[in-house]
C-alpha cells in the first residue's frame, strides 16, 4: 500500500480525533454505567479522575478547533508565511502539543485545590463543581469560561471574518479554474481553500451547538445558587455535549475525500480479505502527500 506522511493540518485532525476517542472511552462509558445504575458508584477518587479527564478533553477539542481556524486564517490570508510553517511536520506536532498543554493548564487547578471536581445534582456525572459558592470557586469558573471558551469564540469569529473577506477578494480577482482543474495560482487554490474552511467551520459549529447549552447552564448554576434546572434539561444538555465526539467523523466523511477513500480501503482490506499489496495508491493522491478535498 502506498504510504505518505501526514500533512500539517492532518496532524491536528489526528490529535483532535484522539481526544474524541479518549472522551468516548474514558469519560462517557463510565457515565453510561452510572446513568443505568441511577447513581455514582465509583467513589470520590474516580469522580475526581473522570471530572478531570472530561474537562481536559473538552478543552483539548476547543483548543484544536481554534488552532485549525488560525491555520485556515494563516493559509488563506498569509500563504507565504504559512508555507514555511507547513514545511516541517514538527511544527504541527508542536501546535498539537500546545493544545494539550493549554488544556492541562485549566484542567489541573481543581485537583490542586482551586475549586474541585464533584458530582452534579443528577448524581450520575462528575465535572467542575459549578455550585461552589466560595470566591475561589467562582473565580475559577470565570477564568475557565473566559480563557477556555470565550477567547476561543472571539478567535474563531475573527479568523472566519478575515477568511471570508480574503476568499471573496480571491474569487473576484482570480479567473475560474480551467477544464483540467488547474489552479489560477500555484500557491493558493481558492476553491480548495474554501472547502477546507467550510469543513473546519462545520466542526466548530457542531462543537458550539453541542457545548453551548451545557456551558450556559453551568454558568447559570454557578451564579444562581438557588437555581435548579429540571432534570430533563440538565441531562439533555449534558448528553448533547457528549454527542460532540461523533460529529467530527461524520464531517470528515462528508468533506474529506481521502478520508472516505481510506475508509473504503480499510473495508475492502479487512472485510473482504484483500492483501495490502493488491491495493493501488488512492486515485488523486499525489506523492507530495497533499490531501484531496471535496
Amino acid at each position: 500500500m502506498y504510504k505518505r506522511r501526514l500533512t500539517f493540518r492532518e496532524v491536528l485532525f489526528v490529535s483532535i480525533a484522539l481526544s474524541d476517542l479518549l472522551q468516548a472511552l474514558l469519560g462517557y462509558t463510565v457515565e453510561i454505567v452510572t446513568t443505568a445504575d441511577g447513581y455514582w458508584s465509583f467513589g470520590t477518587l474516580a469522580c475526581q479522575l473522570v471530572g478531570f479527564v472530561v474537562t481536559l478533553l473538552g478543552l483539548v477539542s476547543i483548543n484544536h478547533l481554534a488552532l485549525l481556524a488560525l491555520d485556515r486564517y494563516m493559509t488563506v490570508c498569509h500563504p507565504r508565511k504559512t508555507e514555511r510553517i507547513h514545511k516541517y511536520r514538527i511544527n504541527a506536532i508542536f501546535f498539537a502539543l500546545l493544545g494539550w498543554l493549554y488544556a492541562l493548564l485549566w484542567a489541573v487547578p481543581p485537583i490542586l485545590g482551586w475549586s474541585n471536581y464533584a458530582l452534579e445534582s443528577v448524581k450520575v456525572r462528575c465535572s467542575v463543581n459549578w455550585k461552589d459558592e466560595s470566591l475561589a470557586g467562582k473565580g475559577y469558573v470565570i477564568c475557565l469560561f473566559v480563557f477556555g471558551f470565550l477567547t476561543h469564540i472571539i478567535t474563531l469569529i475573527f479568523c472566519y471574518y478575515k477568511i471570508h473577506k480574503t476568499l471573496v477578494k480571491l474569487s473576484e480577482s482570480n479567473p475560474p479554474l480551467d477544464d483540467t482543474g488547474a489552479s489560477p495560482t500555484p500557491k493558493l487554490d481558492p476553491r480548495a481553500e474554501r472547502t477546507y474552511s467550510r469543513m473546519v467551520f462545520a466542526m466548530i459549529f457542531s462543537f458550539l451547538i453541542a457545548w453551548l447549552p451545557y456551558a450556559i447552564l453551568s454558568l447559570w448554576t454557578t451564579f444562581s445558587p438557588t437555581f435548579q434546572a429540571p432534570i430533563v434539561v440538565e441531562l439533555s444538555s449534558a448528553l448533547l455535549a457528549k454527542s460532540s465526539t461523533v460529529f467530527n467523523p461524520i464531517i470528515y466523511v462528508f468533506y474529506y475525500k481521502n478520508f472516505r477513500k481510506e475508509l473504503g480501503r480499510l473495508c475492502t482490506d479487512y472485510c473482504c480479505g484483500l492483501d495490502e499489496s493488491e491495493i493501488m495508491p488512492t486515485e488523486g493522491q499525489e506523492p507530495d502527500g497533499q490531501p484531496e478535498i471535496t
